[in-house]
């Protein structure tokens, strides 16, 4: 599903952006 790996990607990058823990 690509919806689902769109929703992935935005994870991740929210996550990038917070920054590596």
């Amino acid at each position: 599903m690509k919806l689902l790996m769109l929703l992935l990607r935005l994870t991740v990058r929210h996550l990038v952006s917070r920054g590596p823990h």
